[in-house]
């Protein structure tokens, strides 16, 4: 059995292999062998978790693409003549930010030097990325105290990064961090 064997084990809710420090499984979203979500240790303790403006400008480059580049290239891609419908209004702008951060960030975040991670720095995968995404639209329904919570957290973390175990870092970091 080689090192890289050894440091992986089954995600017991999917079966899909897992670092054996993961506390979540990148698969399906499940926690693994009872093991607690805490902040990634190189990003709590050199304090490259994502500050609030930062992540705001992040959150307005988003809001442009998704208000300007998305009817534009679908009005390429379909003709001038493209009628706006729930598909396009509702849709697409969650595939959007659901996808980009199951991913490890939305253009607005790469552009700003942003990567969502979990614990172990890893990209949330698609299964967090989806309860991210989902408690983010409650976050703003409740006036915007969600987002707002990250000034007065400890970890800075949004209630949609605590209900999916994900954290906001500089890409600087997560890239230090995954060699």
């Amino acid at each position: 059995m080689t090192t890289e064997q050894a440091a992986l084990h089954n995600c017991a809710a999917c079966g899909a292999a897992a670092a054996e420090d993961a506390a979540f499984c990148e698969t399906c979203g499940a926690r693994l062998s009872g093991k607690q979500p805490s902040a990634p240790p190189q990003a709590a303790a050199t304090g490259d978790l994502a500050d609030f403006w930062v992540r705001l400008a992040a959150y307005i480059v988003d809001c442009v693409i998704v208000a300007f580049g998305l009817p534009f290239v679908l009005s390429f891609w379909y003709g001038a003549g493209v009628s706006v419908n729930a598909f396009v209004v509702l849709f697409l702008p969650g595939a959007y930010f659901w996808i980009g951060n199951s991913l490890g960030g939305t253009a607005g975040k790469r552009i700003t030097g942003l990567a969502v991670v979990d614990e172990s720095g890893h990209p949330p995968g698609l299964a967090r990325g989806l309860v991210r995404y989902l408690v983010s639209i409650a976050s703003g329904l409740a006036l915007g105290l969600g987002y707002l919570w990250m000034i007065w957290d400890a970890q800075k973390q949004t209630w949609h990064d605590k209900a999916a175990g994900t954290y906001v870092v500089r890409r600087a970091h997560r890239a230090a961090t995954a060699s």
